[in-house]
């Protein structure tokens, strides 16, 4: 399906300012090193190489960490294990992709539930706010 010319770049509803390119490039630097693949790694041993959703339950397969606090939004958080958690592809792509936020509490409750994360941790993953992100 083609995009029509009154829908591209700068007229698109999902237009950014133009800051996706930038923080695409960012991304790929980041996932490339050692401490994101530590970090993925360890994301998917505590999950048990299992999708998160409680209607899912996939064990491996095409599973990603995904983060909780969206990666673009939340630098601080990329690399904190609190901040994670296992989705298998298919779930990511039919309820999570475009409605992030709304998961978000729903994540936080599981990893409260299963002990990973304190009563502490849920309130101040709950609360935290959004870095700013500048365009250049």
């Amino acid at each position: 399906r083609k995009i029509g010319e009154a829908h591209k770049g700068e007229k698109s509803t999902f237009w950014k300012g133009g800051v996706s390119k930038k923080n695409n490039s960012e991304r790929k630097n980041i996932m490339a090193t050692f401490k994101y693949q530590s970090w993925r790694r360890e994301i998917f041993e505590r999950d048990d190489y299992t999708c998160q959703m409680h209607d899912c339950g996939k064990r491996g397969g095409k599973i990603r960490a995904h983060h909780i606090k969206k990666f673009a939004h939340y630098p601080e958080l990329r690399l904190d294990l609190r901040n994670g958690i296992v989705i298998c592809e298919d779930c990511d792509c039919k309820k999570i992709v475009h409605r992030e936020k709304k998961w978000e509490k729903y994540f936080l409750d599981i990893l409260k539930y299963r002990g990973i994360i304190t009563a502490i941790d849920y309130k101040t993953l709950t609360n935290y706010e959004k870095t700013k992100i500048r365009s250049t």
